[in-house]
């Protein structure tokens, strides 16, 4: 979720609303193609698990 939020402050601070758009539907296709490999789903929950426990 993280990234998702990173990626679309990339993209909603440009003047291209349009360009915006596409750029950020194309983004959340890449997340959730990524989250559906175990590999890279067990490595997010890795490094939600270690957030937490660094913003304690």
């Amino acid at each position: 979720m993280v990234v998702l939020l990173t990626v679309m402050n990339q993209f909603i601070l440009q003047p291209d609303q349009f360009g915006n758009a596409e750029k950020l539907e194309m983004a959340v296709l890449k997340i959730k193609r990524l989250l559906s490999e175990e590999s890279f789903k067990k490595n997010a929950e890795i490094l939600q698990l270690v957030a937490k426990m660094n913003s304690k």
